[in-house]
């Protein structure tokens, strides 16, 4: 397999490291101007940052926010309720497809799946198992369920609308920051 290597003189050698040094120096210290690459939340002074902030000072435990959100979706509301040690927050997204993300300090009700659907278990994070429920039965809409629990919080991301590819549901929940 390096035997195309073994007749390589010191200069390609010497051009081979240099290189290399070159690309980890680049990986580094090289920083973007381009805006995707840092979390994108509302600006301040929007009512979307309003809500934002009232729910944060409301819930008595750090609500997250996701840094990837589909094309043309806005925040509509918050909402926390409970007292301190049992509180819910619900972050509610209107767009091509409607979404609500809910994080609480204890576990949603268990209710049976409705009719027509698929349910799966998949790893979210590394150490985290996740629930995909999802309906998709062809008419143009589809529902989907996912849920997880990470250090000791609980966290639910509700979608409805024109079907949504998984990656996209995923995307959305692995972001939150």
């Amino acid at each position: 397999m390096f035997s195309r290597f073994r007749n390589w003189g010191p200069r390609r050698w010497g051009a081979a490291a240099v290189g290399a040094v070159f690309a980890v120096y680049l990986a580094a210290t090289c920083n973007s101007a381009d805006p995707t690459s840092a979390c994108p939340t509302p600006e301040p002074g929007t009512e979307a940052y309003e809500f934002i902030e009232t729910a944060r000072a409301n819930a008595g435990f750090p609500l997250l926010y996701p840094c990837y959100l589909p094309n043309g979706q806005s925040l509509e509301s918050t909402a926390v309720i409970g007292e301190p040690g049992r509180q819910a927050a619900s972050f509610v997204w209107r767009g091509p497809f409607d979404f609500t993300i809910r994080q609480s300090q204890f576990p949603p009700a268990a209710v049976p799946d409705p009719s027509g659907v698929s349910r799966r278990s998949l790893d979210l994070f590394p150490n985290v198992r996740a629930d995909l429920v999802e309906r998709n039965d062809g008419s143009g809409d589809a529902m989907y369920h996912l849920f997880w629990q990470q250090n000791d919080i609980y966290y639910e991301l509700q979608a409805f609308g024109p079907a949504q590819q998984q990656r996209i549901i995923l995307r959305i929940a692995r972001s939150l920051q």
